[in-house]
């Protein structure tokens, strides 16, 4: 799931919606990781700020208001 959620369109706790669909394929126990690109609350330089700007205009990336604290934390839901 790497390099993914900073893709689809929607908010943070809207884009989990797709980590609900992969924990149906995953077994008991299993775990589900992976990275995403974030905008909001992290150090982001004016170089990437230009290019995630760009990027969110032509519709490459939604992650124009992603966050650590967007309203979920995806990264620590339990399958």
């Amino acid at each position: 799931m790497n390099f993914l959620l900073h893709c689809v369109p929607g908010t943070m706790r809207e884009k989990a919606k797709v980590l609900d669909h992969v924990a149906a394929c995953v077994r008991p126990g299993g775990r589900i990781f992976g990275a995403t690109v974030l905008t909001k609350g992290v150090p982001v330089g004016p170089a990437a700020r230009a290019s995630f700007a760009a990027w969110n205009w032509r519709g490459v990336m939604h992650n124009s208001e992603d966050s650590l604290d967007g309203g979920s934390r995806p990264e620590r839901r339990n399958c």
